[in-house]
């Protein structure tokens, strides 16, 4: 009994990248190559025959496209590899389909007009710096199948202001939601770590630190200057020094509580377990 021939692949775009507009990605591939797409100055939209057999866009697919506005992604993708979307400046838009398993390192890093991204459940893992410096992007919400956001996800993403963590979350990666605009965050129960810098300069005004929570490591809340409540759970390590430094209001307030931080943060938490008894 013969097997069918495997399907064909996209290795190179062998038309004009400084004129083209649009491009069109017929039935029969699986494959959309490392840099095939990178750096056609004037590509506005790209579109996926429906149905479609791409299953993966690899790295640096459509990389620097400073023009490019639409790709509507199909169903059936698993992969969005790394830098496939990095430095398209124009992107407003991100539908990830429920196929997608794993969105890589610096896969939509640096979209400064990307306003909205829709995550669906079944996303497994954002890499580092998946979604770092879209500058436009407001909101996101985790959905609870991502157990992993790797360094950086949404660091300085200067207009994020509201963020729906997964409760399958067990680690807050290093510098995560640093340098954002970002006031208020649930921290699931589950969490059991805190990394480097994952909240630092950003704009915290109040933290609740779940009972989950075993470890925070040094400058975790490095210069949140307008954080102003914290509570800290009896059993957290704090790895490093600094993890407050910069927050002046906590400074201020515990300094008037005759404490340091951590002192004042956990007494915050034993009179919340007192008032919930």
């Amino acid at each position: 009994m013969s097997s069918s021939p495997p399907l064909p692949v996209v290795y190179a775009f062998d038309g004009d990248k400084a004129t083209v507009l649009s491009v069109d990605i017929p039935a029969g591939f699986t494959t959309i190559k490392e840099g095939t797409f990178m750096k056609c100055n004037k590509l506005r939209s790209v579109t996926f025959s429906s149905p479609s057999d791409v299953t993966t866009i690899e790295e640096g697919a459509f990389m620097s496209n400073p023009s490019l506005k639409s790709v509507i992604l199909p169903a059936g993708i698993v992969t969005i590899s790394k830098s496939s979307f990095l430095r398209c400046s124009s992107l407003a838009t991100v539908i990830i389909p429920p196929s997608v398993k794993v969105i890589g390192d610096d896969a939509y890093c640096r979209c400064r007009l990307l306003s909205s991204v829709t995550l669906p459940d079944g996303l497994l893992s954002i890499g580092t710096y998946g979604f770092a410096k879209c500058a436009s992007l407001k909101s996101i919400v985790l959905p609870n199948s991502v157990i992993s956001i790797k360094k950086g996800c949404f660091n300085d993403c200067s207009s994020l202001a509201e963020v729906v963590l997964s409760t399958s979350l067990k680690i807050i990666a290093q510098g995560a939601f640093g340098a954002t605009p970002l006031e208020s965050i649930l921290i699931p129960n589950g969490v059991a770590t805190i990394e480097q810098g994952a909240f630092a300069r950003s704009a915290l005004i109040s933290v609740v630190i779940p009972d989950s929570v075993t470890t925070i490591e040094h400058d975790a809340f490095r210069n949140c200057e307008k954080l102003a409540y914290i509570t800290i759970p009896e059993g957290v390590n704090f790895t490093g020094r600094n993890d407050f430094s910069g927050c002046v209001e906590l400074e201020r307030k515990a300094s008037e509580a005759g404490l340091s931080v951590e002192e004042w943060g956990r007494a915050n938490w034993r009179k919340a377990k007192e008032l919930s008894a």
